[in-house]
């Protein structure tokens, strides 16, 4: 298995700009590599930051939203409701089908999946602006527990691809 920690990749570029090699190269050459293996390295999200986990997110969330509970837990309008409101506000980024695309994680995954209804209305609320999703504040809040019907009663299948019913 390869080591992909970033101490091994700064590691090899060191060595490499130390002229371990019998080539000699020039200065915009070091400085392109350095550029392409600090954006390209897989373990960050292409900022230079580490990507964070989405579990962490919501584990931040105050103490009193995770007590919330979704009125619309149960209603089955309120699940078509937000689906239709996914499609428009959301599968741009994580796709139509909620697996993620690009940076936007999966909607599936059994951090998603297991965060306390609350602490989904208040990340939605709040957004995390420098990974790229948006604050949704400004949706009623309504609309915001009808996507987060949408998104618990989403199958944590990849082969399915809308909820259940």
């Amino acid at each position: 298995m390869p080591d992909n920690s970033f101490d091994s990749i700064d590691f090899k570029v060191s060595r490499y700009m130390l002229g371990n090699s019998t080539k000699t190269s020039s200065w915009w050459h070091q400085v392109i590599i350095a550029i392409l293996v600090w954006f390209g390295h897989p373990g960050f999200n292409g900022i230079g930051f580490p990507a964070p986990a989405i579990g962490g997110r919501f584990s931040n969330a105050p103490a009193g939203t995770l007590s919330k509970a979704n009125p619309y837990a149960s209603d089955k309008a309120a699940l078509l409701a937000g689906e239709k409101l996914y499609q428009r506000r959301c599968a741009e980024c994580h796709g139509r089908d909620a697996l993620g695309k690009g940076k936007a994680p999966s909607l599936i995954s059994p951090e998603v999946q297991g965060a306390a209804p609350g602490a989904l209305l208040w990340f939605l609320k709040r957004g995390a602006l420098r990974q790229g999703m948006p604050a949704w504040s400004r949706l009623p809040e309504q609309q915001l527990w009808q996507i987060i019907s949408y998104l618990k009663g989403i199958q944590p299948t990849p082969s399915r691809n809308s909820p259940a019913r």
